[in-house]
Parts: C-alpha cells; sequence; structure tokens
C-alpha cells in the first residue's frame, strides 16, 4: 500500500509539475521561467524518491544542454558529483530537422546509489533559440 500512495503522490506531481509549466507558457512567461517553475517541482519529487540533489541536478542539466548545443551524433557529455558519488551520461543519437526546426533526440543515463535510470527523449529549438522537450 505504501508503494501505491508514493505512485499516486508521484503522479499527483508530475500532473502538478505539468499545470504549472503550461499555466506559466500561457501567461507569456519565458521558457526559462517555466523551465525553473517545473524543475523546482522536479526537486520536491527527486528528494521524494532520494534520487539527485539540486546540485546533481545542475550537473545533469548541464550535461543535457551541452550535448544538445555542442556536441555531434554519437558524442557524449558526462558528468559526476563527488559529494554524492552520482553520475550520467547523454549521449546524442539524432538530429533532424522538422518543419524548418532542429530537433535533437538524446539518450539520458543516470546512476545513483539507489538506481539507474536510462531514457531517451526529442527535444527541437523554439523560435527563441530555447529547447523543448514536449516534441516525440
Amino acid at each position: 500500500m505504501h508503494v501505491k500512495r508514493k505512485m499516486a503522490l508521484g503522479i499527483s506531481l508530475i500532473v502538478a509539475m505539468s499545470i504549472n509549466c503550461a499555466t506559466a507558457l500561457a501567461q507569456n512567461n519565458t521558457f526559462n521561467n517555466a523551465w525553473e517553475s517545473l524543475y523546482k517541482l522536479g526537486n520536491i519529487f527527486n528528494r521524494m524518491f532520494d534520487t539527485l540533489s539540486e546540485d546533481d541536478m545542475k550537473k545533469h542539466y548541464g550535461a543535457l544542454f551541452t550535448a544538445l548545443n555542442n556536441l555531434n551524433n554519437g558524442e557524449i557529455a558526462k558528468w559526476y558529483s563527488n559529494t554524492s558519488g552520482n553520475h550520467g551520461t547523454v549521449e546524442v543519437i539524432a538530429t533532424m530537422p522538422n518543419g524548418g526546426i532542429l530537433c535533437r533526440k538524446v539518450y539520458v543515463n543516470i546512476v545513483t546509489e539507489k538506481s539507474k535510470k536510462h531514457y531517451d527523449s526529442w527535444a527541437c529549438m523554439d523560435g527563441k533559440g530555447e529547447w523543448d522537450f514536449n516534441y516525440r
């Protein structure tokens, strides 16, 4: 039962993050403001499940944006935390135009003391030169 409560709470936080991000964008805030709101709620979620600290999240996002902005397909950005021992990689696995905008697919690997997480995601450059992760 305890696991079901955590799952329900996690789903609720994901919904809240999505609503908060959409609300910020609808109010003509910049993508960075919406991303900051999403980042803060994501940190709450991460602390609940003991995954990444704020410092580790900054390292991860640094590697993610380094990969998106600077690396060629097949190249990897790495990060490592001397404090926690957590680490990860971001590999650019595809780059393609999509309706006149640049899109890139990345493969992300995050390793903590308690878990290993892997996922891939598409990101496309919006008209303001910022990465939008809502593409699939």
